[in-house]
């Protein structure tokens, strides 16, 4: 996952604690399942390290991501 620049970064966290902020990935349907969860993953694990609130929840096969 390319990274975010510092200015996008605080952006979106002063954004998120006034709106919900839903990541999209783009081209989904060129990934595989396997890619996909994946990079779900990553960027989990991105918005936890910055401080990033989402309402959104990846599910996978039933699974929580």
């Amino acid at each position: 996952m390319k990274s975010l620049k510092e200015l996008d970064i605080t952006s979106l966290q002063v954004l998120s604690t006034k709106v919900n902020v839903i990541p999209v990935i783009a081209k989904a349907d060129t990934l595989t399942h396997e890619e996909k969860a994946a990079f779900k993953k990553t960027v989990r694990k991105f918005m936890y390290k910055h401080d990033l609130n989402s309402c959104f929840t990846f599910y996978y096969k039933d699974q929580l991501i």
